[in-house]
C-alpha cells in the first residue's frame, strides 16, 4: 500500500508540473482523465526498477508519467497537424515542419534514455560540489501549492482528490513528494545556466522567425533552448562512457505503448 501511495503522489507531481504546458496546449483535461488511472497501472505492478545509474534506481514511475504525458499530447494534436498539412494555405515549408512533428511519436525507451540522462547531470552537478538551498526549494513548494490552490476547477480538484487517497495533507505532500522533483529541476537548470550562450546570427534569428511566424525575441528564446538541449545531451552523452548504466526491465517500460494506446482508445 505504501508504494502505491508514493505512485499516486508522483501522479499529483507530474500533474502541478505539467500544468503551465498544458493549459498553452490545451491538453489539460486529457491528462486529468487518465492520471489516476496511470498511477493504478504502475502500483499493480509494483512499481519496478527499470535502470540503474551508478547505483541509483530508476523506477518504472520515473518513465511512465512523462512518457504518459507526452502521448496523450501527441494522440490530442495529430488531429491538428494533419489539418494543417492539407490545408491549401500551408506553405511546403510549414507542411515539412508539421509532417516532422507527427514522425515524432512519444516512444517510451527514447523517455527511459531522457529520464538516465537527468540522474547523469544531478550526478554530475551533485559531485561539482552544487549544493541545493533548502530555502529555496521550500518557497518554490510554496508558491506551487499557492498556485494550484488559487486555479480551482479540475486541477484543484483533480488534485484534493488524489492527495486525499493518500491520506496526507497537502502541506505534507509538497513537503515530501514536490521538493524531490523540484530539486531535480533545481540541478538540471543550474547545469543549463554553467553552460555559454553564443551570440546567435542575424540570419539565424530571421530565419527561426520564419519558421515560427514569432518576433525576434520568441526566435532568440528557441534558439537559445535548442542550443542548451544540445549541449546538455552532449554532456550526457559524455557522461554515459564512463558511468555504470544498466537496463533491469526493458520489456516492462515497452508495454507502456500498448498500456496507453488501449487506455486511450477506450476512454478519449
Amino acid at each position: 500500500m505504501k508504494g502505491k501511495k508514493i505512485v499516486i503522489a508522483v501522479v499529483i507531481v507530474v500533474a502541478v508540473v505539467s500544468l503551465s504546458y498544458f493549459a498553452v496546449k490545451g491538453f489539460g483535461s486529457g491528462f486529468s482523465n487518465y492520471g489516476r488511472e496511470l498511477g493504478e497501472v504502475i502500483a499493480s505492478k509494483d512499481n519496478p526498477v527499470v535502470a540503474t545509474v551508478n547505483g541509483m534506481p530508476i523506477y518504472l514511475s520515473d518513465v511512465a508519467l512523462p512518457y504518459f504525458s507526452q502521448a496523450v499530447s501527441y494522440t490530442r494534436s495529430k488531429p491538428e497537424l494533419m489539418d494543417y498539412i492539407n490545408s491549401p494555405g500551408t506553405s511546403e515549408a510549414e507542411k515539412e515542419q508539421a509532417k516532422e512533428a507527427l514522425s515524432d511519436v512519444p516512444d517510451p525507451e527514447s523517455v527511459m534514455n531522457r529520464v538516465i540522462n537527468i540522474a547523469l547531470i544531478d550526478q554530475y552537478m551533485l559531485k561539482k560540489g552544487v549544493r541545493i538551498p533548502a530555502s529555496d526549494i521550500t518557497e518554490q513548494a510554496k508558491k506551487a501549492e499557492a498556485a494550484v490552490n488559487n486555479s480551482g476547477g479540475m486541477w484543484k480538484k483533480y488534485q484534493s482528490e488524489l492527495i486525499k487517497s493518500l491520506g496526507i495533507s497537502e502541506s505534507e505532500y509538497y513537503s515530501k513528494y514536490y521538493t524531490r522533483m523540484l530539486k531535480q529541476l533545481y540541478l538540471w537548470n543550474m547545469f543549463e545556466k554553467s553552460l555559454k550562450v553564443p551570440q546567435f546570427t542575424e540570419s539565424e534569428i530571421k530565419k527561426e522567425m520564419t519558421q515560427t511566424h514569432g518576433n525576434r525575441d520568441m526566435a532568440i528564446a528557441i534558439l537559445r533552448s535548442i542550443y542548451l538541449e544540445k549541449q546538455t545531451e552532449l554532456k550526457a552523452e559524455t557522461l554515459r562512457k564512463t558511468a555504470n548504466i544498466k537496463i533491469v526491465n526493458r520489456d516492462v517500460v515497452k508495454d507502456l505503448k500498448s498500456y496507453f494506446s488501449n487506455l486511450y482508445a477506450a476512454k478519449p
